[in-house]
């Protein structure tokens, strides 16, 4: 067993509260089914699952969920051809704002200067070593049945005041559009704690420390990584990049694992080195704030990379699946930033994004970015290997994005016993169950 299949069994089904993560400083809109659908959400009872890994009608235990989105922003993708100018119009009407071009291609893979919004930087120097581990990652990338432009995806913000619904109505007759939807957040869950494996050196699995009758770390006894680490014990060329609230990437227990961007790192500060769109990345980006400050401030993300990742035999802490894999730290908080860092994830080598977060929404800009990074769009792009939670809501995943797409392994909760523990959303989507209760990593 190598690093990536390993790190795939133990991605861990939980997420994350939108309400603690400070995304906006407006309070986010809750939905509630007595209200009209928005575009994503799905009608109530029924879910009619197209896109999901076997198309078809789910039913949901219950009235179908509704989402939580942040009020003074949209999403946009504009149409083959056009720009900002063709909807000036709306933009006038309705006061808005663009705010930026979500994911912009790097002028690495050929892209241009931003400008509309003012994004990519001129200045730089060609990554050729990206470019090959791009090349070698692309031929995994399955056949594209359609190209996927996503270099006209723009985030819109609306005045505090403005009404977002009559925009997205209008947004979805124009001609200039594909599509429009909200920006939206995560459904939320919760968060274990951290301890060792083996503090004595005696061949025992540390046991019972929260007064538990079973191992601390049951989880990676349970997928016999004990067997796999006589075999290998990760790769230090692997990069998981970890799409969640940010990572404490200075803890002892995983510094050392950090990916980190090297033209950044030994670049001048100020300055886009490397072309990619983004000044002075060094480990990752903050895709909530627009900046480089991946510190983890929730305690989720650090514990997701713990999982994967924490440095073994060190004698301290834990192990992850794999102790030597690289962990890029991207920190999103809602659907526009979850795509940004998709797509980030992709253009700048990841070979695995691990996303422990669920929407109860079919957004239209998370599919695109999970297509771009399965497929890609050019030949130095897609093959990435795409973990998705299956969620914690005692329903069928089918309801939630991006569990319910093809195109991600969706893995759902299993607990010490091997059975499905009671939280975990079930069905046809689940690819496969991997350990999801009483998970000790690290702490940030």
């Amino acid at each position: 067993m190598n690093a990536i299949p390993a790190a795939l069994i133990l991605s861990f089904a939980a997420s994350l509260p939108p309400q603690s993560l400070g995304a906006s400083p407006i309070p986010p809109v809750h939905r509630t089914v007595d209200q009209p659908l928005l575009p994503g959400e799905q009608p109530a009872v029924w879910i009619h699952s197209s896109s999901s890994k076997r198309p078809g009608q789910y039913r949901v235990p219950g009235p179908s969920p509704r989402s939580t989105f942040l009020p003074n922003q949209v999403i946009v993708k504009l149409n083959p051809g056009r720009t900002l100018a063709d909807i000036s119009h709306l933009i006038a009407k309705y006061n808005v704002t663009p705010i930026r071009r979500l994911a912009p291609t790097p002028q690495l893979l050929g892209g241009q200067p931003d400008g509309d919004v003012g994004h990519l930087q001129p200045q730089g120097v060609v990554n050729s070593q990206l470019l090959l581990r791009l090349q070698r990652r692309s031929l995994r990338a399955p056949a594209r049945l359609e190209p996927l432009h996503m270099h006209n995806i723009y985030l819109l913000g609306l005045p505090a005041e403005a009404h977002l619904l009559p925009l997205l109505h209008d947004c979805q007759i124009d001609p200039a559009i594909q599509y429009a939807e909200p920006d939206y957040l995560p459904e939320s869950s919760t968060l274990p704690d951290d301890t060792y494996i083996d503090p004595d050196q005696n061949g025992d699995w540390s046991y019972g420390s929260w007064g538990q009758d079973f191992n601390d770390m049951w989880g990676l006894e349970a997928i016999q990584a004990h067997m796999a680490w006589d075999i290998s014990q990760g790769d230090n060329e692997i990069i998981i990049a970890i799409v969640d609230t940010g990572v404490d990437y200075s803890h002892e227990d995983i510094a050392a694992n950090i990916w980190t961007n090297g033209l950044e790192l030994n670049g001048v500060g100020g300055v886009d080195d490397d072309l990619n769109g983004y000044v002075d990345d060094v480990r990752g980006w903050n895709f909530s704030s627009s900046n480089n400050d991946v510190t983890d401030s929730y305690g989720h993300g650090t514990h997701v990379a713990g999982i994967a990742a924490a440095i073994g035999n060190n004698a301290r802490g834990i192990a992850g699946v794999t102790w030597y894999s690289k962990v890029m730290c991207l920190k999103a908080t809602s659907s526009s930033s979850y795509a940004e860092a998709i797509r980030y994830a992709a253009d700048n080598g990841a070979d695995i994004i691990n996303m422990s977060w669920r929407l109860s929404v079919q957004s239209a800009v998370i599919v695109d970015a999970i297509r771009y990074a399965y497929y890609g769009d050019g030949p130095y792009t897609g093959g990435v290997i795409l973990v998705a939670a299956a969620g914690n809501d005692e329903a069928d995943a089918a309801a939630y994005c991006p569990a319910n797409l093809k195109e991600t392994i969706t893995i759902s909760a299993a607990n010490h016993e091997g059975l499905l523990a009671g939280f975990s959303n079930f069905g046809s989507a689940i690819d496969v169950a991997g350990p999801g209760t009483d998970i000790l990593s690290l702490s940030s």
